[in-house]
């Protein structure tokens, strides 16, 4: 568990959205947190998929390597919360490498 004084309790390895003060919604999974920043993996935000039309995840900082934690400044943090558990799962799925079966599948 981290605790930072000026953004409360942050857990390594939780899925957080934080609000910028930009105005921007920001998921990513907490790798750390000190009085300066936040550090996140794989952050990402809503965007269109220009493939799809439809909204979807996408890298936050689209030229950033994405093996690296990206550090946001706690200053720039309004506030943050859990993300909706669809959001959450969909976060997974686009920064995991594990590969889930479809649903009635039986793995033998």
């Amino acid at each position: 568990m981290l605790v930072n004084k000026n953004l409360g309790i942050l857990k390594e390895d939780e899925v957080v959205v934080f609000k910028l003060n930009s105005g921007e919604e920001v998921i990513g999974k907490i790798v750390s947190a000190d009085d300066e920043e936040v550090k996140l993996y794989r952050p990402c935000c809503i965007g269109g998929n220009p493939q799809t039309g439809q909204m979807d995840l996408l890298k936050w900082m689209i030229m950033a390597d994405k093996d690296k934690p990206v550090p946001v400044l706690r200053k720039a943090i309004m506030g943050y919360a859990p993300p909706d558990t669809n959001i959450a799962e969909l976060y997974e799925s686009k920064t995991s490498s594990i590969v889930k079966a479809p649903a009635g599948i039986i793995a033998t």
